[in-house]
């Protein structure tokens, strides 16, 4: 969803998400398009093109080395909440983290519109990571949970 976002503001072509469970049937309904994916799922779904006589490319939207610094000295024991529109960026992430720091932090993952994990994430996390359109979200639940609850 994160790409799609990116791609439709910068190119002139209609833009489509489909999740990759669904990839196979939509492709099947059409003659033509571009996969385009992150690094994380490109060999997958290039499998998937290539029996339907499209191509897949990845895309980067950035590398993350500021966070991943972060992560990488972030003490033991530290909960890293992870916020993003996106279920594939936060199944990647828990992967990239995981093989970092193994069990030393502990992990709370969700979906920017899912208000009640959201609020537990950000209630037990010590650092926050998100997606630019999670952000707002983020800053917004945070900013009522601050002003609710009297806190500074």
């Amino acid at each position: 969803m994160l790409i799609a976002e990116d791609l439709s503001t910068t190119v002139n072509v209609p833009v489509e998400v489909v999740p990759m469970e669904e990839l196979e049937k939509v492709l099947s309904n059409s003659n033509n398009g571009t996969i385009v994916t992150s690094r994380y799922f490109l060999q997958p779904l290039e499998k998937v093109a290539k029996q339907h006589g499209i191509r897949a490319i990845a895309v980067d939207l950035s590398d993350f080395q500021k966070e991943l610094k972060i992560l990488k000295e972030l003490n033991a024991g530290s909960c890293v909440g992870i916020v993003s529109i996106s279920p594939g960026l936060l199944r990647a992430a828990e992967v990239i983290i995981h093989s970092m720091r193994g069990s030393e932090l502990m992990l709370m993952t969700g979906i920017s519109d899912n208000n009640s994990r959201l609020l537990s994430l950000l209630k037990a996390s010590n650092l926050i990571v998100c997606d630019g359109p999670s952000l707002s979200v983020v800053e917004s639940t945070l900013l009522n949970e601050i002003t609710s609850n009297n806190m500074c």
